[in-house]
């Protein structure tokens, strides 16, 4: 939709699909990775409950959240296979707003 909307500037070819599609691909390991990290120690997923264990191991241990990244991931993939710059722009407002939104959640 953004690169319809703001067409700043175009790239493709099969590369960009490529990466593309290997960025959404490595985003659904991620995500799916994290999920079962949450299963194996039982605690909830759902951010608003009170976790029961605090993960510190599998991708917990490469990332303070993996879902997170793997969002942006996502919508990243998404961009080069659109080929866009204007896609890549909802990429930083999503990091931001994940940022913005946990930063109130601790204060």
């Amino acid at each position: 939709l953004f690169d319809r909307l703001i067409p700043i500037l175009h790239w493709g070819g099969a590369w960009s699909r490529w990466l593309g599609i290997l960025l959404i691909m490595l985003a659904f390991i991620l995500a799916a990775w994290s999920f079962m990290a949450f299963r194996q120690h039982q605690t909830p997923i759902h951010p608003r409950r009170k976790p029961t264990t605090l993960l510190t191991s599998g991708p917990y241990a490469l990332s303070r959240n993996p879902i997170y990244l793997a969002m942006a991931m996502i919508a990243l993939g998404v961009a080069f296979v659109c080929g866009s710059l204007g896609a890549l722009l909802p990429v930083p407002v999503f990091v931001s707003i994940i940022l913005t939104t946990r930063r109130e959640r601790l204060s």
